[in-house]
């Protein structure tokens, strides 16, 4: 599950001072942006180390120094997942989170808004079963920010040459038949069926019991055996011919497989049970209802533009598609993209975007240390998205954080006067110490100036190293 809250940065409110256009595709493009969250972990890459002390203050609230919203607790977020409260009813789940929907970014709070209202009426159910009644009126929604898109992009697409243009009508085709909820015949593909295993592997890996996790390992190992057959999404019933001897193979060890499922500790996972329904109509030529993926369309569109001599027009073709709205940018595509997953995973994609986590002023990648005097309060969304790009830079393409990092350390100034942060003197340090680092990493025509006054400092803790 791709959990980037892009959301937040298309939507704030820039510094009204600050006179400059905050152009993100192509500042954005030349940096490496980090994996997208998976739905079992907060941990976002590498730890940030010796900031133990830091870590403890995310449970009085603290700031994000990029949007100046406050973040979740990560102790907080880890409790929910640890006591399944994403299993409860939907009446439980509303009311535990309902306190931190101000913490949530644009998009995450208007599905928020919608569970809800939907509690209200069906209070009973579960997560995944108010997504999924949310999804009807959702697709509807999307279907009409889409379309005029689709549109713009098959005139675009006019000029392609024959062998391309068909392969993208193809594509429009599918795509159409899947935004209409119709039925497609897939080929079944071992490359997809292992990718997609893999996913549900990797969260049962962290999140499973020891039965659960020798059940994965155990199907692992025997689609491994499964031999390969061309890519499902290329399927051309003139093109494809597979011989009934491989045909018969993969079904036969496809039942093995199934039968094992349905007997193992791994029976009730609903993912899982998705999956195998679908590699059953894919495998006997079932035409199956799958889901419209932004993700999917982009990379199927890529293999057909990358073949065009015509790298301009192509890029056109590529810059109309990227319009398509993310599940981070619209409520209704964030809906429809997870009517279908778990109640864990719906959970953890509302929260897991604004969860607290120590960053890096000056990205350890390339050679920021790990010191007090170098860390920021973040998100694990923001810590994402901004990677490992140069805070220069990223102070053009979000100036927000200009107000934000203001805002981060009046809260610190607010807990130290308040007695819920009691060593004065190593918040007094801190704040400093990230001012003067904010400073020194912002542009020199604009620098980043934040005030540090307020803290009162007993003489005894002057000094805390």
């Amino acid at each position: 599950m791709n959990i980037l809250p892009v959301s937040c940065l298309l939507n704030i409110n820039k510094n009204p001072n600050i006179n400059k256009t905050a152009n993100s595709n192509n500042v954005l493009s030349n940096y490496t942006v980090s994996k997208p969250m998976q739905a079992d972990t907060v941990s976002f890459g590498r730890t940030a180390k010796n900031a133990k002390i830091l870590r403890s203050w995310f449970k009085y609230g603290m700031i994000d120094i990029h949007t100046g919203q406050q973040l979740i607790d990560p102790e907080l977020f880890e409790y929910y997942k640890q006591t399944r409260l994403f299993n409860r009813s939907i009446k439980n789940i509303v009311k535990e989170i309902k306190p931190l929907q101000e913490c949530l970014h644009t998009t995450e709070s208007e599905v928020f808004y919608l569970l809800d209202e939907c509690s209200k009426k069906y209070p009973q159910i579960k997560l995944s079963d108010a997504m999924q009644l949310l999804s009807i009126q959702a697709l509807h929604k999307l279907l009409k920010v889409q379309e005029p898109i689709f549109k713009e992009l098959e005139n675009e697409a006019r000029e392609l040459p024959p062998s391309q243009l068909q392969a993208f009508n193809e594509l429009l085709s599918r795509t159409r038949a899947q935004l209409s909820n119709k039925p497609i015949l897939y080929r079944f593909s071992k490359k997809d069926f292992f990718y997609k295993l893999g996913k549900i592997s990797q969260k049962i890996e962290k999140g499973g019991n020891k039965e659960e996790i020798k059940s994965m390992r155990h199907i692992r190992d025997m689609v491994q055996k499964i031999p390969y057959t061309p890519s499902g999404r290329n399927f051309n019933n003139k093109d494809i011919n597979i011989s009934e001897n491989v045909r018969r193979r993969q079904a036969s060890l496809f039942r093995d497989i199934s039968s094992y499922f349905y007997r193992s500790a791994l029976c009730d996972n609903k993912e899982l049970e998705f999956l195998m329904s679908m590699i059953k109509q894919e495998l006997f030529d079932i035409p199956v209802k799958v889901p419209f993926s932004r993700k999917a369309f982009l990379h199927d569109l890529d293999n057909i533009l990358c073949t065009l001599k015509n790298k301009k027009y192509a890029h056109r073709l590529a810059k109309i598609a990227k319009q398509l709205p993310t599940s981070q940018e619209e409520s209704a595509a964030f809906i429809v993209k997870h009517s279908r997953s778990s109640s864990e995973d719906i959970g953890h994609s509302l929260l897991v975007g604004q969860v607290g986590v120590i960053d890096h002023i000056e990205a350890f990648s390339a050679g920021g240390e790990d010191a007090v005097e170098n860390y920021a309060f973040t998100s694990v969304g923001f810590n994402s998205l901004r990677s490992n790009m140069p805070m220069k830079k990223w102070l053009d393409v979000n100036p927000q954080t200009y107000i934000g990092a203001q805002m981060s350390v009046n809260r610190i100034v607010d807990l130290v006067n308040e007695g819920k942060i009691r060593n004065s003197g190593y918040a007094k340090h801190y704040i400093e110490s990230f001012a003067k680092k904010m400073r020194q990493n912002s542009p020199s025509e604009e620098p980043l100036i934040i005030d540090t006054s307020g803290i009162f400092v007993s003489q005894k803790e002057l000094n805390p190293f």
